[in-house]
């Protein structure tokens, strides 16, 4: 399996379990005829998905992350893995909702929990990329890569195969005999990003014999996926270059690593978003009466203007009205730019480019229409609706 979850094959695999999974909950009920899952048998689909994944990660001897519903908002966010607790989190709403869910919509959500589970799998392989690097490792790497030599030098340096063996032997010890503090000094070191989030000791320790090496066998573009996110998630560019052979190559480089970086910033627009929209609902919600409560933002001209006019004691009028609507109308536009960007950005980090091509993968797959997405999210709960919407004009309503 060259990409492990991420591989074709694997996925027609999982995608052709799922559908049968699926049918056995599928029943009429919905509007119209329409097939539904019903909320009671909701979580327990959620969680036949999670243990068909489980069974993938038993059979690649990685560490099986826990399950939890809990409550991730209402961002869109289905279910999000959580390096530090070793955990895939589900959002409650699955759990708790009490609203049937079109069968449509239940491959959207097989997709988002595909989606982190590729991501634990992208930490257990940067994990093993980390073990690699171990100095007992290394030897035995080197001593292997010498006894291929053996033909070409004389027979005083030849590697025997003794030695090997020993190396091995020393290598297997030192690191199952390491103390949880040393673990923990190594996670520090090697596993630990410039915000300070980390990995879960149990799944580092569960890893500990398996390094991602040619020397082991692995794949060549194994190593250099598990490589590149190592550098993107736990590597600055001070340190590393953000994964670049030279500080000046093209690119942008960051004080944070380049995975927190675009978090920060997704983090960031979410916020401006949401003040956002709720100044778009406010307005939107009664025919004004006087200059809005909340400040105004003097980055535009249209926010200057705005500011201008109660700073002069402007009557608010139908010329205050106007201007208002202007000024909204280029917040919002500038607001969704922003957000666009940033998510752009966002997928464009190696481990999130990685997981929304598998993403799409899995669309193909299951023959998923794009508007099936927001769909399933604002239907349960995880999306909130009508957001951002456009400004009323005030001055043209009767």
């Amino acid at each position: 399996m060259t990409f492990l979850l991420a591989d074709e094959t694997v996925i027609e695999k999982h995608c052709k379990d799922f559908r049968s999974r699926l049918a056995k909950f599928v029943r009429p009920g919905g509007i119209g005829g329409k097939k539904i899952v019903s909320a009671e048998d909701l979580p327990t689909l959620v969680l036949g998905i999670c243990q068909m994944l489980d069974e993938h990660f038993l059979v690649q001897k990685h560490p099986v992350p826990v399950k939890a519903f809990l409550n991730l908002g209402t961002e869109g966010t289905m279910a999000c893995f959580q390096p530090g607790l070793w955990q895939v989190s589900l959002n409650d709403v699955l759990a708790l909702s009490k609203e049937d869910v079109p069968q449509v919509y239940a491959p959207v959500i097989f997709n988002s929990i595909y989606h982190e589970y590729r991501h634990a799998e992208q930490f257990c392989l940067m994990i093993r990329y980390v073990w690699a690097l171990h100095p007992a490792w290394l030897h035995y790497q080197d001593l292997l890569y010498n006894r291929e030599r053996n033909a070409f030098v004389p027979p005083s340096v030849q590697v025997k195969d003794s030695a090997v063996r020993a190396a091995w032997a020393d290598w297997q010890m030192a690191v199952k005999s390491m103390s949880d503090d040393a673990l923990a000094a190594m996670i520090r070191q090697y596993l630990t990003t410039v915000g300070g989030a980390q990995v879960a000791l149990r799944a580092v320790r569960a890893l500990a014999t398996q390094p991602l090496s040619l020397a082991a066998g692995c794949a060549d573009p194994i190593v250099k996926h598990a490589a590149t996110w190592f550098q993107s998630r736990f590597r600055t560019w001070a340190e590393e270059y953000g994964g670049r052979a030279r500080l000046f190559d093209p690119g942008r480089m960051f004080d944070a690593d380049e995975t927190t970086a675009a978090n920060i910033a997704m983090g960031d627009s979410s916020v401006k978003e949401a003040v956002v929209d709720a100044e778009l609902k406010e307005w939107n919600a009664r025919k004004p009466t006087a200059y809005p409560h909340w400040p105004i933002s003097a980055s535009t001209q249209e926010g200057q203007t705005v500011i201008d006019m109660m700073r002069q004691r402007k009557p608010f009028d139908i010329n205050a009205m106007r201007a208002l609507f202007d000024y909204l109308r280029v917040r919002r536009e500038a607001t969704m730019a922003m957000a666009s960007h940033v998510y752009r950005w966002y997928t464009t980090v190696p481990l999130e480019q990685d997981t929304h091509d598998l993403e799409k993968k899995v669309t193909k797959s299951l023959r998923l229409k794009e508007g099936h997405v927001d769909s399933v999210a604002r239907s349960a709960g995880v999306l909130q609706q009508n957001f951002l919407p456009k400004p009323v004009d005030w001055t043209v309503q009767s």
